[in-house]
């Protein structure tokens, strides 16, 4: 089975609910339906990238904010234009503020925007 076909998308979302589904469903238009045009393909990236922009408060106790800060790290890569991936008007804004990476990290003085900026840069030259 391809990872596109009914029973696939269908135990992803039974294993782990609407959020899978939805993630699984972007996944599956980003990549598996080029075919169907445009708006589509734009659709399920948008879809995919709006499910892994978010806040990891929830999964990440206060012991374990490093490992926050690298995830947040990579994950900020979906929004930048290497990747292509979102249209979101000012990707900086939107990862800072809908996730509380602003409050968390800049606002108690864990990291500066300056070592935020630098840090990302050099995770992007990773995922490249």
């Amino acid at each position: 089975m391809t990872a596109g076909s009914g029973p696939v998308l269908r135990d992803a979302a039974m294993r782990g609910g609407p959020r899978s589904l939805a993630i699984v469903a972007g996944v599956w238009l980003a990549t598996a339906v080029p075919v169907r045009g445009e708006t589509l393909v734009t659709i399920g990236r948008e879809t995919y990238v709006r499910h892994n922009i978010r806040s990891l408060r929830a999964e990440y106790p206060p012991p374990l904010l490093w490992r926050m800060l690298i995830r947040y790290l990579f994950e900020y890569q979906y929004l930048g234009p290497a990747l292509g991936m979102t249209r979101v008007a000012d990707p900086r804004d939107y990862f800072l503020y809908s996730t509380w990476f602003a409050d968390d990290f800049l606002a108690t003085g864990v990291i500066d925007e300056a070592r935020f900026e630098t840090l990302a840069a050099a995770v992007g030259r990773l995922c490249a």
